[in-house]
């Protein structure tokens, strides 16, 4: 998936769960879960166990439906190929790894680089990167990310980290294109409540479309 195809993604589901997980398993009966309450988008980092397997069991089960693959905690070239042979389709990372946005950039694939400050942030677009991940989003806070968008008018940015479904409203109001969340939203997994998982994602949701829609 190329970084225009994303982006036109990104602004109409404005959601994205970032899928961390103790097992392989629990990561994956996240992924439903959440899938079941709506999410299209799904980010499975690499700090989940057997990543890339989590990343190819995900690909197959959902071949030829809506749910948008990606993979998060990519912190070089090499992580990027393994994602993107197993089936993820855009890759995001918590930095600015400018050797990864070039090899993504030469291949024509989505890359959703972690910047904090204007110097990452002008880095990032020079580099091509259309939309970027504010992180830690709760040290920049909805202030910070409109203060961003103040110099840079053509920036497009996500936050994560810091996202709950309280101050969902405080982020869309601040410029965001869409918002990146965790644990805030699927907690229950932790205690292998998946169906409460799947009623929190819908609720987040509804969440949002209600903020857009007013």
């Amino acid at each position: 998936m190329n970084k225009q195809e994303f982006k036109k993604i990104l602004e109409k589901e404005s959601l994205v769960v970032v899928v961390r997980g103790n097992s392989l398993e629990q990561a994956f009966q996240t992924v439903e879960a959440c899938y079941k309450g709506g999410i299209k988008l799904m980010e499975v980092t690499f700090t989940v166990p057997n990543a890339e397997k989590l990343l190819a069991k995900i690909a197959d089960k959902y071949k030829g439906t809506d749910l948008v693959l990606g993979a998060g905690t990519v912190m070089n070239v090499q992580t990027a190929k393994l994602a993107l042979a197993n089936g993820a389709s855009y890759i995001v990372s918590p930095n600015l790894n400018i050797k990864l946005q070039e090899y993504l950039e030469s291949i024509d694939v989505a890359y959703t680089p972690g910047i904090l400050t204007p110097t990452e942030a002008a880095l990032a677009m020079e580099g091509g990167a259309n939309v970027l991940k504010l992180f830690p989003g709760n040290i920049a806070q909805p202030s910070g990310l409109k203060a961003l968008k103040g110099p840079y008018l053509n920036i497009e940015i996500m936050p994560t980290g810091g996202v709950s479904y309280e101050n969902l409203s405080e982020w869309f109001s601040a410029g965001a294109i869409a918002v990146g969340a965790g644990s805030n939203l699927t907690a229950k997994a932790k205690t292998n409540d998946f169906d409460g998982v799947a009623c929190d994602a819908k609720k987040w949701v509804a969440r949002i479309k209600e903020i857009k829609e007013n």
